[in-house]
């Protein structure tokens, strides 16, 4: 059983976010296309564009999973994510969360150098833990959320989020870094055809999981933020949110 001192099995990742809030406006796919070409190599497997409300998103094939890059007023993300896995409840994870976060920070580097003026950086993320059942789920939790009471067997349906804001210890004065983070024990289940009998009949498989979902970003600002200083930012967001998914929920 685990106890208050021992931390879950290493976190795996459902996805990786970078969400970049650009000062001016990117008003076609070609400004995203080209960001997907320089991260893949190659062409997007898909385009879609909905210049109405002025959103863009490309995708395809990227390493271990998909690479999405989407853009809408004010924001693009840039996304890596396992690949989808519909008959399959186990979840779906690219490894474990240190590489997977620095893999994707490393490849799209270029944009902090030489993309759009940008005013906040954020870094967000989906972390995984499997586990046998429920109250399994529960008590992996427990380390990380020490203000909390969860009482594993004869709990469920936590949605536990909080924000727990920092000042930067960057080189851009005066900013805030959100850390926000949701924590969970997911269901998945799937569907499974059974041959024989009179005809095929459908098994439900079920697997649960812990879940961390966390969103750390810089705080509101009007002014841009330094080109020289988005690579220690990034940084700084990283660290942080590697800090959450190994200490917790800590002020």
């Amino acid at each position: 059983m685990t106890t208050a001192t021992q931390k879950p099995a290493p976190w795996g990742t459902e996805s990786v976010r970078l969400t970049l809030f650009p000062l001016v406006a990117l008003q076609s796919t070609e400004t995203i296309a080209g960001m997907w070409r320089q991260m893949a190599g190659a062409d997007p497997a898909e385009t879609t564009s909905k210049p109405a409300v002025a959103t863009h998103q490309v995708q395809g094939p990227f390493r271990d999973g998909m690479l999405i890059i989407g853009s809408q007023p004010g924001r693009v993300d840039v996304i890596y994510a396992a690949p989808p896995q519909p008959l399959s409840p186990e979840p779906a994870t690219l490894g474990p969360y240190e590489t997977v976060v620095s893999a994707l920070l490393e490849t799209v580097g270029f944009v902090l150098t030489d993309g759009p003026p940008l005013y906040r950086l954020a870094l967000g993320c989906v972390f995984l833990t499997p586990t046998p059942d429920r109250a399994a789920g529960y008590r992996s939790l427990e380390p990380f959320l020490p203000c909390l009471k969860l009482e594993p067997e004869n709990s469920s349906d936590l949605s536990y989020q909080i924000n727990r804001p920092r000042q930067s210890l960057g080189p851009v004065d005066d900013l805030l870094i959100n850390r926000i983070s949701k924590w969970s024990v997911q269901l998945t289940t799937a569907m499974f055809s059974l041959g024989g009998g009179t005809g095929p009949s459908l098994l439900p498989l079920q697997r649960y999981a812990a879940r961390l979902e966390t969103d750390v970003n810089t705080g509101p600002r009007e002014a841009e933020l330094p080109r020289a200083a988005l690579p220690a930012l990034v940084d700084e967001l990283r660290r942080l949110t590697f800090e959450l998914a190994q200490a917790g929920d800590l002020p």
